[in-house]
């Protein structure tokens, strides 16, 4: 792999030395001889140069090989004098540090030997010292964290699908992110990503991510992609090495069924979406992802998704989604309105009027209309939908037509009818205001 020349990689060329003052060593230093004899014994050699590196390594990931073994992988090869030391190393809690640290073959890897074994469904934290460097001093950049611990077995709802790229620009491919929502690590290698028809709903075409084994921790972020390296150019707001390659075909760009499943090829979660979940004055969704708005909402419901706002990029691969809300937020009463001000020109700040409800018993049937100040219907939300003690619907400013409406104040009334008779029926008031820069 050193030889970087599918020519000359086998059948007696040498590997020469480029810059044989530089004190580094590592492949990057490296190359196939390009002397016509194929190699220059007891000679300058033909590929000499200066050797130059000014790109830090990175941490890239951590698993435990067993429980008293711990893969860490590198962007690129650290110094092996700083890297081989043990105190370079720690791990929380305890404040353990390896017993020894060995040199793995092939890709930039670390094999630290623990002074105790890993214990299952507890969370770690291992922590590098920053001055650790690759040969030609450049310190460690990025996080100096990673989480790690014994992964365990998947089970239904500990994995969410979060965002989903069905419709990319030219050759960039789609993508599919995942979130761990559970309370302890799981290993990717695990997962498999498929479609479905959304007619039959039968699934088909399931694969696995392209990566060695790599941890998931509780709420990190994995996306699937077809081609990590132009998912990270074309968004810049993305998770880097949370991206992996995959051989994931195709989503239809107008609507189908995204599907994660596990090794057993059991359903962990499934999104069947269209392209008229896009924000509905959005000019053009090629490019745009559909971004989950509650992680504790349902997956198959419309008005849980939304458009990635134009001020991230259209997409946030990897990282916390532009419309999410906070699924800790609690709704401290019965019909809650946040924000009421709010400006749906899709720039990830307050784009959709969320509403909220926490009834105090289940059996209510929901009414959910938006009047403009005159009394004007403007908005169906909801007619008569049974609806569970807390639920949710957004409103992201237009009419029954998809028509944005103007800029002023607007009334949401809801009407509850429980089972036994009671109802109640609640109107608050809110603002759609003008985008930030009109005039």
């Amino acid at each position: 792999g050193m030889y970087v020349d599918p020519l000359r990689d086998d059948r007696g060329w040498s590997l020469e030395r480029i810059d044989v003052a530089s004190q580094c060593s590592d492949r990057s230093n490296w190359k196939a001889s390009v002397d016509p004899m194929g190699g220059t014994p007891g000679l300058s050699n033909s590929v000499q140069g200066v050797f130059t590196d000014t790109i830090p390594p990175r941490l890239v990931h951590s698993f435990p090989k067993d429980a008293a073994t711990v893969l860490l992988y590198f962007s690129e090869w650290p110094d092996t004098a700083l890297a081989k030391d043990p105190q370079m190393y720690r791990l929380d809690p305890g404040g353990w540090t390896p017993t020894d640290v060995r040199m793995e073959k092939g890709k930039p890897c670390l094999e630290l030997i623990l002074p105790q074994s890993l214990v299952s469904g507890v969370s770690y934290e291992l922590v590098v010292d920053p001055r650790l460097s690759d040969c030609s001093g450049n310190r460690l950049s990025g996080s100096i964290r990673l989480g790690l611990g014994l992964p365990q077995s998947i089970s239904y709802g500990d994995l969410i699908i979060t965002e989903v790229l069905f419709d990319p620009v030219a050759d960039d491919g789609d993508f599919v992110e995942v979130m761990n929502r559970s309370t302890h690590a799981i290993d990717v290698t695990d997962l498999r990503f498929a479609h479905a028809d959304p007619d039959d709903r039968i699934v088909k075409n399931a694969v696995g991510l392209q990566t060695e084994r790599r941890l998931l921790m509780p709420g990190d972020y994995v996306v699937a992609s077809v081609a990590p390296d132009r998912i990270v150019v074309r968004y810049p707001r993305n998770g880097g090495i949370n991206l992996i390659p995959t051989s994931l075909s195709g989503y239809d760009d107008d609507k189908g069924v995204v599907v994660l499943m596990d090794a057993a090829l059991r359903v962990l979660d499934e999104f069947k979406y269209a392209d008229d979940y896009h924000y509905p004055l959005l000019a053009d969704p090629e490019g745009v992802s559909l971004e989950r708005i509650r992680f504790d909402g349902d997956s198959n419901d419309n008005q849980n998704w939304h458009s990635a706002s134009s001020q991230c990029g259209y997409a946030t691969p990897g990282l916390k989604n532009s419309q999410q809300l906070d699924v800790e937020a609690e709704v401290e009463a019965w019909f809650v309105l946040d924000p009421r001000l709010f400006s749906p020109d899709n720039d990830g700040h307050h784009d959709v009027l969320q509403i909220k409800t926490r009834l105090n018993k289940p059996g209510y049937m929901a009414s959910i209309h938006v009047y403009n100040e005159y009394g004007v219907l403007v908005r169906r939300l909801a007619a008569s939908h049974f609806v569970s003690p807390e639920a949710f619907w957004t409103w992201n400013g237009t009419n029954d037509d998809g028509e944005l409406m103007p800029a002023g104040p607007y009334v949401v009334s809801a009407r509850f009818v429980h089972i036994d008779g009671d109802v109640r029926t609640i109107r608050k008031a809110c603002v759609l205001a003008p985008p930030w820069n009109s005039n």
